[in-house]
């Protein structure tokens, strides 16, 4: 990793970042502090999304390499057991499919951290999102790991010192951090790097009083997502001019459809994401650090804000709604991946849509044939593969390495 990389992909370089982007509107957001809880499936991949939209200004090749290297990391994150993180968040009012007032979590900020041997505490990364920042977020995330290292023994925490920006170690220096000397690490950062180091035997300036995390806090399944209006009986082709856009990548594409399936998993199957999530992460990691823009495409669906929105999830004047993945799998086929549609617009014909987009494309670049992974439990994707005119080849049952018990499938469909 050259020293360019290493100023981007760094823990705490997003606390004063111009070029973050409003994800959703602080007009809808209650009033009060925000709460506190542990590590929950679709976390890493939302800060995925957040540290690539930051760290890349442009769809470029070099931007999904950060991308790649982020959702590598945060793979490996979630595969080891003494990595954690604290996620702080808000509560936002917005209607529901009946047009209801709803009441959902909306992530605001994490930080992420592994426990390393010799009573050490390595800090990863922490971000907070823009609607949230000067509001004191980063502080009390910082005084829940102090307060969770007091718990476990830890007598340091280090944080990375190289790489930092002015906001970075103005926080850290703030609350008592001071350099030391070149110091290899376990996972945290290259050997060699200087680090930043809290002695937090004799801490007490933490920014808030107590420890209030939440000790069972559900995320529900629209958490991190903002939830267009929906449109159910509309088809696709019907929607207004400008309503719906189709484009290729752009920074945190992947991550988002990483977290789009964490939201498949917990609310639609009903199992705890973490371990998938690895999984996905890995998958998006290797696609991205593998893409030729000449065979294969990221196809990705927004849709615009009224004129007077505030901000959306992911990007200032859009938000993403769904997406698609078509990689080379051989000289012969191609792969369809990562098919995501968010819950508004699910029966109005999308997901079809970019199917015969993936189709198209492969065949205007010589594929052969179609293939793609499912499991038996996803009837609604099934029904629509079927439709698409894909047949199913082979089954695993008793696959395990999602984190739960399912049939694994392989369809495939000539073209």
């Amino acid at each position: 990793m050259n020293e360019n990389n290493r100023q981007q992909i760094s823990p705490s370089c997003l606390l004063d970042s111009p070029n973050n982007h409003n994800r959703f509107s602080s007009a809808h957001m209650y009033n009060g502090d925000p709460k506190f809880r542990s590590l929950q499936g679709g976390d890493c991949s939302w800060l995925a999304v957040g540290l690539s939209e930051e760290l890349s200004d442009n769809p470029d090749e070099d931007s999904r390499r950060i991308e790649s290297e982020i959702c590598d990391r945060y793979s490996r994150f979630l595969k080891c057991d003494q990595s954690a993180a604290f996620v702080a968040i808000r509560y936002m009012k917005d209607a529901n499919a009946k047009g209801q007032s709803a009441t959902r979590q909306v992530r605001s900020g994490m930080l992420t951290y592994k426990v390393a041997e010799n009573g050490v505490l390595l800090l990863w990364d922490i971000f907070v999102d823009k609607p949230m920042r000067r509001r004191g977020v980063a502080n009390k995330l910082i005084d829940h790991v102090i307060v969770f290292a007091r718990m476990k023994g830890c007598s340091r925490i280090k944080v990375s010192a190289i790489r930092q920006t002015n906001a970075g170690i103005s926080l850290f220096t703030g609350r008592g951090f001071g350099t030391t000397e070149n110091t290899p690490s376990s996972g945290l950062c290259d050997p060699g790097e200087g680090m930043m180091e809290l002695s937090i035997l004799g801490v007490d300036n933490l920014y808030s009083q107590g420890f209030d995390l939440l000790p069972s806090c559900p995320v529900g399944p629209s958490a991190g997502f903002h939830t267009a209006t929906p449109r159910r009986n509309s088809p696709v082709s019907g929607f207004e001019k400008g309503d719906l856009r189709f484009r290729t990548v752009t920074p945190g594409d992947g991550a988002w459809l990483a977290l789009g399936f964490c939201h498949i998993t917990e609310s639609t199957l009903g199992f705890d994401a973490i371990t998938v999530e690895a999984y996905l992460l890995h998958g998006i990691a290797t696609f991205l650090r593998n893409f030729d823009a000449e065979d294969e495409r990221l196809i990705m669906v927004t849709r615009g804000l009224d004129e007077d929105s505030t901000g959306s999830f992911m990007q200032p004047k859009e938000m993403r709604v769904g997406g698609v993945i078509c990689r080379r799998e051989g000289e012969e086929a191609a792969h369809l991946g990562f098919l995501y549609i968010d819950d508004s617009l699910r029966g109005t014909g999308l997901g079809g849509e970019l199917i015969d987009m993936v189709l198209t494309f492969a065949k205007s670049k010589g594929y052969k044939r179609v293939r793609l992974i499912t499991q038996i439990r996803l009837q609604q994707a099934r029904a629509i593969y079927i439709r698409k005119g894909f047949k199913l080849v082979h089954q695993v049952e008793n696959f395990t390495d999602w984190g739960y018990e399912t049939t694994k499938e392989f369809w495939e469909r000539e073209l």
